[in-house]
């Protein structure tokens, strides 16, 4: 289920950010052609300055879905590079 400002009846642009370790079933290509379908063609891709972007982590036997508000904005929510602009 996504938080209600996702669920929004308007278009918004989005960017999927895949990171795999040491997990060889989850396919990089696949994963996002399956995520691309599941958000549908109302909403578009944009890879430069993205409103949401949809980050997937694979580890091991383990995966992990985040949708990410302002992710450049906040220097990819690393603490540290976000310490450093401010």
């Amino acid at each position: 289920l996504l938080p209600t400002p996702y669920r929004s009846p308007n278009s918004c642009q989005y960017c999927v950010v895949f990171e795999s370790r040491f997990c060889q079933s989850l396919d990089r290509r696949v994963t996002i052609d399956l995520l691309a379908d599941l958000v549908g063609s109302r909403h578009k891709v944009d890879l430069v300055d993205p409103e949401v972007v949809i980050m997937i982590q694979g580890f091991m036997n383990l995966c992990g879905i985040s949708v990410l508000s302002h992710y450049n904005d906040r220097k990819r929510y690393n603490i540290q590079e976000f310490y450093k602009s401010h």
